[in-house]
């Protein structure tokens, strides 16, 4: 005798979607259409309504001419739009995780050497990578998050003569949190005088919100939930 088909259920509310990133949305929004749920559709319609346009397609800025450092128009604003998602993601995900540098220091007692990270840089905008400030890529923003001898990353890069169609979406953390864990010279232009600190590799992505998925899913299991 056959199993019935569980049928979708969820327990979303507005509250809750509206702590969603845009590109979360978008997936909730797709699982909703695939799986026959109009009331979750709605409540994603009216949230992604109320949020700036995501993204577009990067290559349809024209790329007949270069800025004074060299870079296309196109690639500029890649660089701005993808700082931009990272900061949306990070801020979205510190409204339900407690990722605060005071909550890490006190989970990492006892480790040598631990520096909390900052998550975002000075200026409230996503960390630039050393690869860009070597400039071996065009583009290297990340946020990252640092516990105990465990750094977490979630990282865009953008190699030299690459058009932004070739962005590359990496989560950086130790191989026993990945499934397809590569060493970083695999994902990153980097040389062997580079210093690598803790940071040994990650996993490549398709695209932002898959590694945003999974980096999101790494937060859950290694930071404690805000009461």
């Amino acid at each position: 005798m056959s199993t019935p088909e569980k049928k979708f259920t969820h327990n979303y509310t507005p509250e809750k979607l509206a702590e969603f990133t845009f590109s979360a949305l978008l997936d909730m929004k797709g699982r909703a259409l695939k799986n026959g749920s109009p009331d979750l559709v709605a409540m994603c319609d009216f949230e992604i309504a109320k949020r700036p346009p995501a993204p577009g397609n990067f290559d349809t800025v024209s790329m007949s001419y270069k800025s004074r450092t060299g870079r296309t128009p196109s690639v500029v604003e890649a660089d701005k739009q993808t700082s931009a998602l990272l900061v949306e993601s990070i801020q979205a995900l510190s409204r339900t995780y407690d990722l605060s540098k005071e909550t890490a220091k006190k989970l990492s007692e006892g480790v040598s050497n631990f520096r909390a990270h900052n998550l975002l840089s000075a200026e409230g905008k996503a960390k630039v990578g050393g690869a860009k400030m070597k400039g071996r890529v065009a583009i290297n923003n990340f946020v990252s998050y640092r516990l105990k001898e465990n750094i977490f990353a979630l990282c865009v890069v953008l190699e030299h003569q690459k058009p932004v169609s070739e962005m590359k979406y990496i989560v950086l953390a130790p191989k026993s949190y990945l499934s397809n864990y590569k060493d970083l010279d695999q994902l990153i232009p980097i040389t062997e005088e580079d210093d690598l600190g803790l940071i040994d590799g990650g996993e490549e992505f398709n695209t932002y919100g898959e590694a945003l998925t999974v980096f999101s899913s790494l937060i859950e299991k290694v930071a404690p939930k805000k009461s």
